[in-house]
């Protein structure tokens, strides 16, 4: 359970002309998904903003703590800790990296070559790129020496990947159950859509956090998913919290 954030109050310039204007060093993407919904700059004076719980000292300045955040506040913050999270460990990023005993996450062009499969030992695939134009993968393209699951996800920010989250988890789960078996979780890059199916798998069938699961797949690989998917992997990190899981 992470510290409560903590909110302090900006006086915006008054002035007609300065109307919901936001002073240069609020512009960029961490501050501004960070803006308190209850406070929109273009309507409202004074903004309140919000802060990770790593800007503890800003308490120091107000003396006050924000009011409970919806949820849509609290994934935003949450999303903005993943992100920093998701900067630091490994920089380069190989064609493939074991992630997890016997599970890899890899691009598309390791999933198109056969005989890199097969020097690996690859005996799941899970394509998170299934019908994309770089994909080749395919019952027909692996035969039946790869067991094959395709999951039709596009890496942008409102696509459903949630959808997905536990049929995933159990394709790769039910595989890593078979002794001797190797799993590659790919889609075109490596990085965004792959990287979310394996995330929600650590959830769902390894017990992990959401932040225990990032922190042990960028000690292997550097992964990066978009904001959207990194709502969706909050969500599915609340829900099970709120199952009973700490």
């Amino acid at each position: 359970m992470g510290c409560p954030a903590v909110a302090f109050t900006l006086k915006l310039d008054s002035r007609p002309e300065a109307a919901g204007s936001i002073p240069n060093v609020f512009k960029n993407s961490s501050w501004s998904s960070a803006l308190n919904p209850y406070h929109h700059p273009k309507t409202l004076s004074p903004l309140q903003l919000i802060f990770l719980p790593t800007h503890q000292g800003l308490h120091e300045l107000t003396g006050e703590r924000a009011r409970p955040l919806t949820s849509f506040a609290h994934n935003s913050l949450c999303v903005l800790e993943l992100e920093e999270l998701l900067r630091a460990g490994k920089v380069s990023c190989s064609h493939v990296d074991e992630v997890w005993p016997n599970l890899y996450i890899g691009d598309a062009a390791t999933a198109n070559n056969r005989f890199e499969l097969w020097k690996l030992g690859i005996t799941h695939v899970l394509n998170a790129a299934h019908g994309g134009l770089y994909c080749q993968g395919g019952p027909d393209f692996y035969g039946s020496s790869v067991s094959y699951l395709g999951v039709p996800a596009h890496d942008l920010p409102n696509f459903d990947i949630s959808a997905y989250f536990s049929s995933a988890a159990d394709f790769i789960h039910s595989a890593l159950s078979t002794p001797g078996a190797k799993v590659l979780v790919h889609c075109v890059v490596g990085v965004s859509r792959s990287a979310t199916l394996v995330l929600a798998y650590l959830m769902l069938r390894q017990q992990l956090s959401l932040r225990q699961a990032v922190i042990t797949v960028r000690q292997h690989r550097w992964v990066f998913p978009n904001r959207g998917f990194l709502h969706q992997l909050c969500q599915l990190d609340q829900q099970l919290r709120g199952a009973g899981r700490s």
